[in-house]
């Protein structure tokens, strides 16, 4: 199976057990965990099949957010990452093509910490925010595009392009 495939296989067996177990049973709570590990893998920046294999492992080994003192639910816990790895386990030889899902990916504290930074460094803080819904004035230096100005046969894309160019764009 090809690295997508078997990330999208994770991604689909997560959700079908997420939607079949009890809210509150330690086996959701592990499969919630291993969900949000899987989802921090870049689809687009998948390693080879076995390597991924791997690192979908790791996944079920995930840390949760609170250990629970129950010993009923540690072992549902327990259980749910064997199953998950198991699975995995099973897929990784098979030559299966998956129906693909939307792109998901959810960062990881370092990854985060590091596009805020980015963004702190393009756009300041202390700005005022400022929302098109909201009555108000345009800031100063903000183009307001609407849909139509999305596409090349709209009436609002030659607008969009003198704009842009007034600010020494290329339209």
């Amino acid at each position: 199976m090809d690295s997508v495939n078997l990330h999208t296989m994770a991604r689909r067996y997560l959700m079908s057990r997420i939607e079949k177990l009890p809210s509150g049973h330690g086996g959701t709570t592990a499969a919630l965990t291993i969900q949000k590990a899987v989802d921090r893998l870049d689809r687009d920046d998948l390693p080879p099949p076995r390597t991924l294999a791997a690192a979908l492992a790791k996944a079920a080994a995930a840390p949760l957010d609170r250990w629970p003192s129950d010993s009923g639910e540690r072992d549902a816990i327990s259980a749910e990452r064997e199953r998950f790895r198991e699975s995995v386990r099973s897929w990784v030889d098979r030559d299966l093509v998956v129906e693909p899902l939307p792109y998901r990916r959810v960062f990881g504290e370092e990854e985060a910490a590091s596009w805020a930074r980015r963004i702190e460094e393009r756009w300041g803080s202390g700005r005022p925010l400022w929302d098109p819904q909201i009555d108000g004035d345009v800031p100063e230096g903000l183009l307001v595009l609407q849909t139509p100005a999305m596409w090349d046969d709209g009436p609002g894309v030659e607008p969009m392009r003198r704009a842009l160019r007034e600010r020494g764009l290329a339209a």
